[in-house]
C-alpha cells in the first residue's frame, strides 16, 4: 500500500509502518524523534492491543524509565533504525485503522488514523489526571493517532499549521459525536495521549504556503481527518457512532446521569432495586434522548457562561415539565427523578 507521498505502508499485528521512499519533511508530536525532521526513514504506530494489561483497561507498562527510551526499545524490537525512525503508540487494534485519501487540483492527501477514547477522553483544560514528575496515576489506554501525508512541499511553518488544522478537525469530529470527557462535564477535544505526524515531500512540484481553515489545503485536511477520525472510532466493537452516542447512556454521564445514579434515585423513591434491563432501556431509548438532549445542551450553555442562573433554572424547569407531561409522569424539577418515575412506569 502506498501513501499520497508514495511511501510504502505496511500493517502488521504490532505496528503500522511507513517506509519513506525518499527525502521527506516530517513534523510530528512523537515522543521518539518528534519535532521537525528531514532525515527520517521510517514512521510507525505501535499497538499494545494484545497486551493483557491493555485488555483490562490498565496502562501498558513502559519498557524504560522515560518515553524516549521506551520508544527506542520498541523501534529496535520492530527492526527499524533508532536514529531515523519516529514512533507513537496506541491501544487500538490496527485492523480497525481508518485509511482514507482525497485530492484537490492534483494535490493528493492520505490519512491513517487509529482511535479509541471511551476510557480516557478529555477536554483541553481539564484537571490533570496524572503527575508527569512522579509517573503516578498514568492514564488509561485510549488515544487518537494520526498520520497525514501531503504530496506537496510545505515550509516548516505551513506544516505546523497543518497540525493545528488536523487537530481542530479531530476535535470537530468529537464535538459532532458529543464525546464526553471522563475528567469533567465538558465535551472531549481528544485524549491526553494523542499523537500526530504530518509528512510532506520537499521535492514536489507544488509548494503550498497556507494550511489554515480558509485555504483549499486546510479545507481538504479538515474534511479528510474529520472523516478518518469518525471512521476509526466507529470501527471498534460497540464503536462510537452517531447511533450509539444518541443516548443518555453515552451523553448523560457528563452530568451524573449514569445507571448507578438512576438506580439510587429509583431506590430512594420506590424503596426497591430497579430491573437493570429497564434502566438500560431508559438510558438508550432514542425517544427519551430526543426529549432530554435540549436539557443537556442547556446545561452546557450555562456552564460556558452563556446563560444566567435565573435563565437556566427557569428554562430547565419548563423543558423538564414538558418531558413529564409527554410521558404522563409526576411533575418534578429533577431529571433523575423523572427518569426514575419513567423506569417505574415502564
Amino acid at each position: 500500500m502506498k501513501s499520497a507521498t508514495g511511501d510504502t505502508i505496511t500493517i502488521t499485528p504490532k505496528a503500522i509502518i511507513a517506509e519513506l521512499s525518499g527525502r521527506r519533511n516530517v513534523v510530528s508530536s512523537a515522543a521518539h524523534n518528534g519535532g521537525s525532521r528531514g532525515d527520517l526513514t521510517h514512521l510507525y504506530n505501535y499497538s499494545y492491543a494484545h497486551s493483557p494489561l491493555v485488555q483490562h483497561k490498565i496502562v501498558a507498562k513502559m519498557e524504560s524509565p522515560n518515553l524516549q527510551n521506551h520508544y527506542a526499545r520498541l523501534t529496535q524490537e520492530l527492526g527499524l533504525p533508532v536514529q531515523t525512525t519516529a514512533g507513537m503508540g496506541t491501544a487500538a487494534i490496527l485492523e480497525d485503522a481508518a485509511l482514507l485519501s482525497s485530492s484537490f487540483q492534483g494535490i493528493h492527501l492520505s490519512a491513517i488514523v487509529t482511535a479509541g477514547i471511551d476510557h480516557n477522553a478529555a477536554r483541553a483544560g481539564d484537571p490533570p489526571s496524572y503527575d508527569e514528575f512522579t509517573g503516578d496515576n498514568l492514564p488509561a489506554p485510549g488515544t487518537i493517532n494520526i498520520m497525514l501525508f501531503i504530496d506537496a512541499h510545505l515550509p516548516a511553518g505551513t506544516a505546523t499549521q497543518a497540525i493545528i488544522t488536523a487537530t481542530e478537525a479531530k476535535s470537530a469530529a468529537l464535538q459532532e459525536l458529543q464525546a464526553g470527557s471522563l475528567y469533567s462535564s465538558g465535551i472531549a477535544t481528544g485524549s491526553g495521549t494523542d499523537t500526530i505526524m504530518v509528512v510532506t515531500r520537499p521535492d514536489a512540484s507544488d509548494t503550498l504556503y497556507d494550511a489554515g481553515l480558509h485555504s483549499r489545503l486546510g479545507s481538504a485536511i479538515g474534511q479528510l481527518v474529520k472523516q478518518a477520525v469518525k471512521q476509526a472510532l466507529a470501527h471498534h466493537p460497540d464503536g462510537m457512532t452517531p447511533t450509539r452516542q444518541a443516548s443518555l447512556l453515552w451523553q448523560g454521564f457528563r452530568y451524573g446521569i449514569t445507571p448507578d445514579a438512576l438506580s439510587s434515585e429509583y431506590q430512594e423513591l420506590f424503596s426497591n432495586i430497579p430491573d437493570s434491563e429497564k434502566l438500560e432501556r431508559i438510558l438508550t431509548d432514542p425517544g427519551v434522548f430526543a426529549h432530554t438532549a435540549p436539557l443537556l445542551h442547556l446545561q452546557d450553555q450555562y456552564a460556558w457562561g452563556m446563560l444566567s442562573e435565573k435563565q437556566y433554572s427557569s428554562v430547565y424547569c419548563q423543558y423538564l415539565h414538558i418531558i413529564c407531561q409527554a410521558y404522563q409522569l409526576p411533575i418534578t424539577d429533577n431529571l433523575l427523578s423523572a427518569l426514575a418515575h419513567l423506569t417505574h412506569r415502564w
